[in-house]
């Protein structure tokens, strides 16, 4: 069913069903009271999600789920995979893969190399 695909990005791709211009918000633009968690799932927009969420992070400390392809965010050049893991780590934030949710992700560089595969990661405070 192309009207529900799935897949929709920021960016070009290989293939095309059709191009639609949306507006897009800064999660802070919304100044919400109380933001205690958040799913990102946006095709390698990952990281510039989370940057427009900066203030809602940092002072709020939600719980976090994210997907993570680093071969995106490789591919696209919006930042790399280990910048974004390592702004979770300089917040005191822990971080688990969905795959292995009772090991805390100590070792970047080590769990980068690892993933060949998308996964979601859990950042908790």
């Amino acid at each position: 069913d192309y009207d529900h695909m799935g897949g929709s990005s920021m960016f070009e791709k290989d293939f095309e069903v059709g191009k639609e211009e949306v507006e897009v918000k800064t999660l802070d633009s919304f100044n919400f009271p109380k933001v205690d968690f958040i799913k990102i799932d946006v095709e390698g927009y990952e990281f510039n999600v989370i940057k427009g969420a900066k203030n809602v992070i940092e002072t709020q400390k939600p719980k976090i789920i994210f997907e993570f392809d680093k071969k995106s965010y490789e591919k696209i050049k919006i930042g790399e995979s280990r910048e974004l893991l390592s702004y979770f780590k300089s917040l005191n934030y822990k971080l688990f893969d969905s795959k292995d949710i009772n090991n805390e992700i100590l070792d970047i560089d080590n769990y980068i190399q690892s993933q060949d595969i998308t996964s979601n990661i859990l950042a908790i405070q």
